[in-house]
Formats: structure tokens, sequence, C-alpha cells
């Protein structure tokens, strides 16, 4: 499994050479939790938020209780000034796991931008 030479790759410095390992890994194991993490959280920081939402999407879909995919999901939404999906992201995070800080500051910071809009 190519898993460690992307990480490596990634604390070189190397994001599209890591990248690149990910994008191979996943091919090999599709359902590879932390290469899919790595890939969302890859797109997500380039700010391709449309292609990191499918990797976190499919983190979902192969385990529906993971709290840091649904606050990951949230991120990405927020981003895309989704802002409405961007909340229910949040509050399935705190749901799952009600002591994760960046998921309570996120929904609090989406909840303000919500009333603005009003």
């Amino acid at each position: 499994m190519k898993f460690n030479a992307g990480i490596l790759s990634l604390k070189l410095n190397q994001t599209d050479q890591a990248l690149q390992i990910f994008l191979e890994n996943n091919q090999a194991y599709p359902d590879h939790i932390p290469t899919l993490y790595q890939l969302g959280a890859i797109f997500a920081r380039k700010g391709k938020c449309d292609s990191a939402i499918i990797y976190f999407e499919k983190i979902i879909e192969l385990n529906p209780n993971e709290p840091e995919a649904y606050n990951n999901l949230g991120y990405c939404y927020y981003t895309l000034d989704q802002l409405q999906k961007a909340k229910q992201m949040f509050e399935k995070a705190l749901e799952l796991k009600p002591d994760l800080t960046s998921a309570q500051k996120s929904l609090e910071t989406v909840e303000q931008d919500l009333k603005s809009q009003k």
C-alpha cells in the first residue's frame, strides 16, 4: 500500500506528489478510509471543495458514524456558500461527538451567517 509514501510526501510539503500517490492508492483500495480522508483534505486545502466532498461523502457511506467526516463536509459546504447543508453537517458531527470543538465553533459561525442573511 502506497499510503505511507503519501504521508511522507505530505510531511515533505510535496502536496502534488502526495495527491498523486493517494489517488493511485484510492484506485487500488477504494474503501480505505485514511486514503479518502487525505484526498478530501488535500482537495479542500487546494480550494477544490467540490472534489473534497466526494471523498468525505464516501467515508460517511462506509462509516456513517464518523464525526470528522461530517465536520469536514460542513467546512466544504460552508466554503461553497451552502450554509444550510453546512449547518446540517456540523450538527450531525456534534450529534456523534458532542465535544468536537471545531464543529461547535463552525456551527456558531454558520448560524450567525444564516441570521445575517434574513
